[in-house]
């Protein structure tokens, strides 16, 4: 079980910083063409490469006619290195010798020595020893003359030249004389220029953390020099070192800003590597149509500007997308070009992915043995260049194919050798995978106690991964793997005996972002200046989106921006803290008495499903699990649709017997609370038949939660002191310019807030209202917030879901789940009255995302949401009658009493108007408005007694008076 994600290509042109290839003096000449040569250096700095050609040839031909012959030479350096970052590689000789020979004849020694070193560059990576004959060559001249500089440049070179030959040791002895030299000289270009490399070489030994230091570095000198050339390079570089740590988001902020100067400065073979970089991390996402696009483009400008390296890795990405997509003969054909490509290279690095592709392809296929043959030579390419990170993955390939094969005591040998080319990084999305295969590998050899050590070391991997790791898509999907692991171990344990602790290792595995996000709020502290600097950008980019007339192209520009922006957004608010103000909560919610705990977890093929009562522990293995899957999927399209009738009901028989009938049969509670997982968080368990007749909602109150943690979490809160309502509707639909149309106005939704409003004073009621005078409320003093809007649900990016108010100048007029996460929720209620509004896609271990983990995130104890679409009077019935019980009832309770009477009413029977609602959260959670109500009424009655008293007392005075 190897973790299938794109490996994206590091940025392999080591030494791009202009100032690092740039001759290192201007030679003392004529004002004018000394000024000339300093304004060149200037634009290729800057990354005008263009302009500096042009600058360059018309100094040359001045210096040439002015018989200024070491300006000439200089000039013709310049030449070489705008040649060179314009990917015209093959033009960069011949300026080069003609310099040589120029500086030669002025037997000017510095001149020869700076020559010496652009040449070696031309043989970077053709032939690196060659590089460092050349360098030394220089060096002397250098050395002859003390050129410091160009002393500290040539050491630097020397470095690229040992990495290139994999001798990463003698690399970094270059490199640090280097940095020792630009310090002494107090040179920014240069150092930043060898803190790249030390960077590089981290990278490619595995420890994203030290690398992304020296990258640090090396962007602050960049940015005081002005090189933007530089700094997009290092941007690049950092990016993969994100992406190696497993935070993909902040890896594509890096590969987005390096993308927007690389077109600002043109610089063509920049451009095709950023995209190929976004393409891959768009992949990884799930992004497909956007990753091919990128792809394509990438491999377009590649070819036109000669650039082999950039080729070799949008060729593998294609590869890899018309594989996915089921055209393996394309696929093959792509990876095989790919792999040519890298040979003619001559670079081992470049070949390691190729062949690690094809060798996946042709075990795939069932040809073992050239399968073998391309996984030995890329892994004898990996250990050529010292590549551990990509030596680690290979192994472990190697281990997962000799287990398939039945050779256990080879394959852990294997997986272990892999692990222990990982030891020192900290690269941890591969580790935890490998440490579960071990473990499943001892548990074939019969070694319980060597597999459950594997298993605990793969959840302390997790929990790394835990610390690190952003909130955002790729933290979903890499925990989506993760769940894998607690299911196992969990399975594992509870086939051991022990259902408890199963029970404990599947609660410490979910809703781990959900819980993280309810300590942050619990944290929560005035915004900081990242997130306000995110909140600004993205406010500017949505007012661009509502207020300016742009051509389709830009739209679709512009929505790539502002999908950036919201994902910067997420990161600046939720990135977590190394030393959590709060831990996580350990201890076990303890339900009331009657209360059943169900959790469900669901495997390749078998569904789980484990219970709690009074502190005793069961589980039941459910077998054809894909297939109940589907039947479940059957039975909510009937169950959703009024028109079905009933036929509905023997599905509601079959399904509850393999769900829930065994548990509910042996103790019959007053409430369950549900852990779903996956497909089954859209399951109408309420509409569900048990083995008397009666209906689950007839049974018991329900609620649903991600974990039985959550709850936990929200008991250790202090009970809210909050009294308000806050009832909002929007009975105005303008269709948002990122949506897709066909929804109507409903004027219902104002009568139905309104109603709800009255049920409390004091209450708040908003229709029509702006989301920023949402915003603006005094959101913490609520207790129950109710939303009557439309809903937008966007399965496929959850943190887009978002609810319906109206425009302002600062805000879109759609309250996004991202927003809500920030809101300063504390409320014991909130409603979300709206079609589709818990539709918001599912993580395994995570529950439904969207608009539920974000109020809950945001501080809401209860979430009320629906899961398909409503008719107007039917959920005005509905509503009505669960806020008729919610003042002497808890939550669940409540819309218990809700589905009673839907059951009761001939109109509303059916399914589809009552099961569609579910409770997220604390279904415990009691509401005061009605004894508020009931004492308000008392001392209105009373006030008005005295009144009349009063008034009668005055009348007997008036009587006696007269």
């Amino acid at each position: 079980m190897i973790f299938r994600s794109w490996k994206l290509s590091p940025l392999v042109v080591t030494i791009v910083l202009a100032g690092a290839l740039l001759p290192s003096l201007i030679l003392a000449g004529p004002a004018d063409l000394a000024g000339e040569l300093e304004r060149i250096n200037s634009m290729i700095s800057a990354g005008q490469f263009r302009e500096a050609l042009d600058a360059a040839l018309e100094t040359a031909d001045h210096a040439a006619t002015a018989g200024a012959t070491t300006d000439q030479a200089t000039a013709l350096l310049r030449i070489s290195d705008a040649l060179y970052y314009l990917g015209r590689r093959a033009e960069t000789l011949p300026p080069m010798e003609q310099a040589l020979a120029l500086y030669q004849a002025a037997a000017d020694t510095a001149g020869i020595g700076r020559t010496f070193y652009s040449l070696a560059y031309y043989f970077e990576r053709t032939d690196p020893e060659r590089m460092f004959t050349l360098l030394s060559e220089g060096k002397k001249y250098a050395s002859a003359v003390q050129d410091k500089r160009l002393l500290m440049n040539i050491a630097n070179a020397a470095g690229v030249a040992r990495w290139n030959q994999g001798n990463y040791d003698a690399a970094t002895i270059h490199f640090e004389e280097s940095i020792a030299l630009a310090r002494e000289r107090r040179d920014d270009a240069a150092l930043a220029s060898a803190n790249q490399n030390l960077g590089l070489i981290d990278y490619h030994r595995g420890d994203g953390r030290k690398a992304l230091e020296h990258y640090r570095q090396a962007l602050s000198a960049l940015e005081k020099t002005g090189n933007s050339h530089g700094v997009a390079v290092v941007l690049g570089n950092m990016g993969n070192a994100y992406l190696a740590l497993g935070d993909p988001e902040s890896g594509r902020e890096c590969y987005d800003r390096a993308l927007f100067i690389d077109r600002e400065n043109d610089y063509q073979r920049g451009i095709s590597t950023m995209l190929e970089n976004l393409a891959g991390v768009n992949f990884l996402l799930g992004r497909v149509d956007l990753a091919r696009d990128q792809f394509t483009e990438a491999l377009a400008i590649s070819e036109r500007s000669g650039d082999i390296r950039t080729q070799v890795f949008t060729r593998l990405g294609l590869g890899l997308i018309a594989l996915e997509e089921g055209r393996p003969e394309q696929g093959l054909r792509q990876y095989a070009t790919a792999l040519e490509l890298a040979r003619n290279l001559g670079d081992p690095y470049a070949l390691i992915d190729p062949l690690q592709r094809l060798a996946e392809l042709a075990f795939r296929s069932g040809d073992d043995t050239a399968g073998r043959e391309y996984l030995r030579e890329a892994r004898q390419c990996a250990a050529d260049c010292g590549a551990t990170y990509s030596g680690g993955i290979l192994a472990a390939m190697l281990g997962e194919r000799l287990a398939a094969e039945g050779q256990v005591a080879a394959a852990i040998a294997t997986y272990e050798k892999a692990l222990t080319q990982h030891e020192a990084t900290h690269i941890r999305t591969h580790v935890f995978l490998w440490c579960a295969d071990l473990a499943a590998l001892y548990r074939q050899q019969g070694d319980p106690v060597a597999a459950e050590a594997q298993y605990r070391l793969s959840l302390a991997a997790i929990e790394d991964l835990d610390a690190v790791i952003a909130t955002g898509d790729f933290r979903r999907y890499l925990f989506n793997q993760a769940a894998g692991v607690y299911r196992d171990f969990a399975d594992w344990t509870a086939d051991r005996g022990d259902l408890a602790g199963a029970w404990r290792i599947l609660e410490q595995g979910r809703a781990r972002d959900l819980s993280f996000r309810l300590l942050q709020n619990r944290a929560r502290a005035v915004v900081s200046g990242p997130e306000q600097a995110s909140l600004s950008r993205l406010a500017a980019l949505q007012k661009r989106w509502r207020e300016e007339s742009l051509t389709p192209d830009q739209r679709s520009e512009l929505l790539l921006w502002i999908s950036s922006a919201e994902a910067q957004y997420d990161r600046t608010r939720w990135r977590p803290s190394p030393d959590p103000l709060v831990p996580l909560a350990t201890s076990s919610y303890q339900p009331d008495s009657g209360t059943l705990l169900l959790t469900y977890s669901l495997g390749n093929d078998t569904l789980q499903v484990f219970s709690a009562w009074d502190g005793t522990y069961q589980r039941r293995q459910v077998p054809a699990a894909r297939a109940l899957m589907r039947r479940c999927s059957i039975f909510s399209d009937l169950v959703s649709d009024p028109a079905t009738g009933d036929t509905w009901r023997a599905a509601s028989r079959s399904l509850a017997a393999v769900l829930l009938a065994p548990e509910m049969a042996a103790h019959r509670p007053d409430r369950v609370v549900i852990m779903p997982d996956r497909e089954l968080w859209g399951l109408p368990f309420t509409a569900l038949t048990l083995f008397d007749g009666t209906l689950l909602a007839e049974a018991a109150a329900v609620s649903l939660t991600p974990a039985v943690r959550t709850l936990a979490e929200i008991s250790r809160r202090p009970p809210a002191a909050r009294d308000a309502i806050l009832a909002v509707a929007c009975t105005r639909y303008s269709v948002p310019a990122d949506s897709s149309s066909g929804l109507v106005n409903i004027p219902a939704a104002g009568d139905e807030a309104a109603r709800v409003a009255r049920r409390s004073d004091p209450s708040v009621l908003l229709v029509n209202t702006s989301e920023g005078s949402f915003k603006a409320q005094d959101l913490p003093r609520m207790q129950i917030i109710h939303f009557a809007s439309h809903i937008l649900a966007d399965p496929r990016r959850p943190n887009r879901s978002g609810i319906i108010l109206g425009p302002d100048q600062d805000n879109d007029g759609v309250l996004r789940a991202r927003e809500i996460y920030r809101l300063p929720l504390d409320t014991r209620l909130t409603v979300v009255s709206g079609c589709r509004s818990g539709d918001g896609g599912t993580v395994p271990g995570e529950g439904l995302l969207g608009l539920s983990h974000a109020l809950l995130s945001a501080g809401s104890r209860a979430v009320v949401l629906s899961r398909w679409n409503l008719a107007d009077r039917g959920a005005a019935f509905f509503m009505e009658k669960m806020y008729d019980a919610l003042g002497d009832n808890p939550a669940d309770i409540a819309l218990q009493q809700a589905r009673l009477a839907c059951l009761d009413s001939p109109d509303w029977r059916h399914p589809a108007y009552w099961s569609t609602y579910f409770l997220a959260g604390d279904g415990s959670q009691q509401c005061d408005f009605r004894p508020r109500a009931l004492i308000r009424g008392l001392v209105l009655l009373g006030c008005g007694v005295l009144l009349a008293l009063a008034a009668v007392g005055l009348g007997h005075r008036r009587n006696n008076f007269f």
